[in-house]
């Protein structure tokens, strides 16, 4: 089992090492932890997080493996990824109903679904969060809010994200823009 998924998975036959994992367990095989992982991994990359979802649920309900941050992480990535900012904020949630560390990781990269959707409030919110969760957030996650924030936000609607900046657009009388502004919010 696991030296057929793991070559499938190395190939980037990511559908078709799926496909035995589910012969596999429908045989009673039980993969082993590492495969799970490979697995998970794989799939996030491939963009299909309802299937890493699923052997997330595998891993705790029929492996009895506790999934560890990096599994969760890669869940979030593949909803993130997928544009479904909700998803991958509701994996983060489970993250810490299940007891698992979330970490910058966890948080930037749900952070990034809601920025990437243009939903900067919640953006914001996610990195007020962070902090409230003491999850001390880094350069990433500061600017994957300006990079997405600083196009929706203009003259009229500043964006604050988590009283660290307000970012601004400049635009002339004839509403084109000409200039980009990021002050400075102490609090």
């Amino acid at each position: 089992c696991d030296g057929i998924v793991g070559a499938l998975l190395q190939a980037k036959f990511v559908n078709e090492a799926m496909r035995w994992m589910d012969w596999f367990v429908g045989m009673g095989v039980q993969p082993e932890s590492r495969t799970l992982s490979m697995l998970i991994t794989g799939l996030a990359a491939a963009r299909l997080p309802t299937e890493c979802g699923k052997w997330i649920d595998h891993m705790e309900t029929i492996a009895g493996v506790q999934p560890s941050t990096t599994h969760y992480n890669a869940a979030i990535a593949a909803f993130s990824r997928s544009g479904q900012a909700e998803m991958a904020s509701w994996w983060l949630h489970r993250m810490e109903a299940n007891g698992v560390t979330r970490d910058v990781v966890s948080f930037s990269t749900v952070i990034s679904a809601y920025a990437a959707s243009k939903k900067c409030e919640e953006a914001a919110q996610w990195l007020e969060a962070m902090k409230v969760a003491g999850v001390q957030p880094d350069i990433i996650s500061y600017n994957t809010c300006l990079l997405y924030t600083s196009d929706a936000a203009d003259e009229e609607d500043s964006v604050d994200l988590g009283g660290r900046r307000i970012i601004k657009k400049q635009k002339n009388e004839d509403n084109k823009e000409v200039q980009e502004k990021t002050e400075w919010c102490i609090k």
